[in-house]
């Protein structure tokens, strides 16, 4: 919801329900702000955002404004913190044909997780949109100061043992605060009549905490009335790990490692019928196969722990329907 404040001035608020990992259902706020136009080009927000970090973020909860079921999380899941709370700023111009909107932005973001949690603080950041004609560039780059702080039984034996063995130094590069992360995007898309093309890279730096890796999507949509058919090829890779050399071949600490990985790559074929102007239904298969040591975007049940996803291939299959209202 938005309210008119003055002419000038209005305040939203956006409540979202969403199952979290511990099938609670409570209401949160994700948008909470208040925008002054400060001219007709320029616009001043303050309060709880979405943090602009990929091409499809504003749009991320809102499912019927894409293709997929859902977000490859091969690039989505590089940048997981969703919500800034800070300012930014939105400059529109026009160059020649191109359109042109800058939004650099301040603030910090947390999320909780089970048994553990993160946050971002002095977080920087600028994103350029660019659009002329059928075609759409985006680029985005964002530094932080991070904390991650982990409690699951996997991270306590590890640290136990690091402990245990007189290198109770390296539990700091796993878990605890003071790192450094960057995070560096570009995006595209490009429509001609009833095909649509549209993809993303992005890229993780840390010094510590979290891998450093990229990942990238490419997908194409082909629209024929009602049914709008799409292929997607997403992979992320680790370009260095949080521990490196000989520690990180021993048995428990390679596992520990493989379950903060989701390295994978993954194909996914589906379709979208939109059976009403405000309703899609969709159905998407998608094949991962998770490197061999990584566990990728599947995590074993308990009563199958020793069972990982490492170096499987696994289908996923998904029926689903999104609506607006």
């Amino acid at each position: 919801g938005t309210l008119g404040i003055t002419p000038s001035t209005d305040a939203t608020v956006q409540v979202l329900i969403e199952e979290d990992h511990h099938n609670d259902l409570t209401p949160r706020l994700s948008w909470a702000f208040i925008r002054h136009e400060l001219q007709p080009a320029l616009t001043l927000r303050a309060g709880r955002m979405r943090a602009p970090s990929f091409m499809h973020s504003d749009s991320l909860n809102v499912n019927f404004a894409s293709p997929w079921v859902r977000p490859p999380i091969e690039v989505y899941s590089l940048h997981p913190f969703s919500e800034l709370n800070g300012v930014d700023l939105l400059y529109r111009t026009r160059i020649g044909r191109l359109d042109v909107e800058l939004q650099p932005y301040l603030g910090s973001g947390s999320l909780r997780f089970p048994d553990g949690s993160a946050s971002l603080n002095g977080s920087v950041g600028i994103s350029a949109d660019l659009r002329s004609g059928d075609l759409r560039l985006r680029l985005g780059h964002a530094q932080a100061r991070f904390d991650l702080h982990y409690g699951d039984p996997l991270f306590l034996l590890a640290r136990d043992s690091l402990v245990a063995t007189g290198r109770g130094n390296l539990v700091s590069r796993l878990s605890g605060d003071d790192g450094r992360v960057s995070f560096s995007s570009v995006g595209f898309q490009w429509n001609h009549d009833a095909l649509q093309l549209s993809g993303e890279l992005a890229y993780r730096r840390s010094s510590k905490l979290v891998s450093s890796g990229y990942g990238w999507h490419l997908t194409a949509t082909y629209q024929r009335g009602a049914f709008t058919p799409y292929l997607t090829l997403a992979q992320q890779t680790t370009s260095r790990p949080v521990l490196d050399g000989a520690v990180a071949h021993e048995p428990l600490i390679a596992a520990y490692l493989a379950s903060r990985s989701v390295d994978q790559r993954s194909i996914s074929i589906g379709v979208r019928w939109d059976i009403a102007v405000n309703a899609a239904l969709k159905l998407q298969w998608s094949r991962s196969r998770v490197r061999d040591d990584a566990w990728g975007a599947f995590f074993p049940v308990p009563e199958q722990a020793l069972d990982t996803p490492a170096g499987k291939r696994l289908d996923v299959v998904n029926l689903t329907l999104d609506f607006v209202f």
